[in-house]
């Protein structure tokens, strides 16, 4: 983190704000201050002496470009421009500033990410890997990645996911979203049953929490106990690379799988929306691209006599 110097007080009042007010994540409040001590240091070494109100749109642009030189990419660049606009927006609420200098400026265009998804077949493999693993944490993980798989969630969902909150008589489970938003998702019947037998069997020798999966690494202590998002991060790599997948694993890659499936089989776009918990239907409507691609190839498949 960038030293900012008598700057640290107003951050740290701009990041109480953004979790307090605003209810954001840890993770966006965390990233927010970052971008915006990034600024200051920036403000701080080129203008010493200058206070915020002498900040200018064309001051922001600058320290843009800057971190375009230094590499940062045009989605982290989209990222930051977020950060200062928010930041700038609260000083004129606070009455720190009497006009917003970043009013005027617009986040560069980004590129659509690119969507990495399982198909069917990897995706199965992974689950058979898992599925074999004999020892506790390797039945844990086998019942984190078929949760994964079979419900969308979040990685934080997941790591908060309570005991008490799981239903696998009407197999469902309640989790808590972005925002702070509860939500139902509903369990399909294969990972019922693959939740009925972690329970009944394996969390009963797990450590005694209120939160269903347990961080079983012996070098992460936590007073919780519960799966950090990290820990699940390390737990689908090691399902993926067990199968013997190649590429890059990550809890989301599960997420993105599932949904082009639900969309790909022809579920309406908002049950998707519902079920992914997506505050707006343009997040879901991201997946039905992959139809078109789809189309695509079936055409090729028809056309295409070399």
């Amino acid at each position: 983190m960038p030293s900012t110097g008598p700057h640290e007080p107003l951050l740290d009042r701009f990041a109480d704000h953004l979790r307090v007010v605003r209810n954001l994540a840890p993770s966006s409040v965390s990233n927010a201050r970052h971008y915006v001590a990034c600024f200051l240091h920036w403000w701080e070494a080129n203008h010493a002496g200058c206070g915020l109100d002498e900040v200018r749109a064309r001051h922001l642009a600058d320290h843009l470009v800057a971190e375009a030189e230094r590499g940062l990419a045009p989605a982290t660049i989209y990222a930051e421009v977020n950060g200062l606009r928010s930041f700038f927006a609260w000083l004129v609420a606070e009455e720190e500033l009497a006009a917003d200098p970043s009013a005027t400026l617009a986040p560069p265009r980004r590129n659509p990410n690119r969507i990495d998804v399982y198909s069917p077949a990897e995706a199965a493999a992974v689950l058979t890997h898992t599925a074999m693993l004999t020892d506790l944490r390797g039945r844990q993980r086998h019942a984190i990645i078929a949760t994964f798989r079979w419900t969308g969630a979040r990685a934080g969902e997941i790591s908060n996911l309570r005991q008490d909150r799981l239903d696998l008589t009407g197999r469902r489970l309640e989790v808590l979203g972005k925002g702070s938003r509860h939500r139902t998702v509903a369990i399909p019947a294969p990972l019922a049953e693959v939740l009925q037998t972690f329970v009944d069997d394996v969390r009963p020798e797990l450590p005694d929490t209120p939160y269903l999966f347990v961080n079983t690494h012996p070098f992460v202590p936590d007073p919780d106990k519960r799966c950090s998002v990290s820990a699940l991060q390390r737990e689908c790599r090691l399902a993926a690379r067990g199968a013997g997948l190649p590429g890059r694993h990550y809890p989301h890659r599960w997420r993105h799988s599932f949904a082009t499936e639900l969309i790909r089989a022809g579920m309406g776009v908002a049950q998707v929306q519902r079920q992914l918990g997506h505050a707006s239907i343009v997040s879901t409507m991201l997946y039905t691209h992959l139809d078109v691609e789809d189309i695509r190839r079936s055409l090729d498949d028809v056309y295409d006599h070399r």
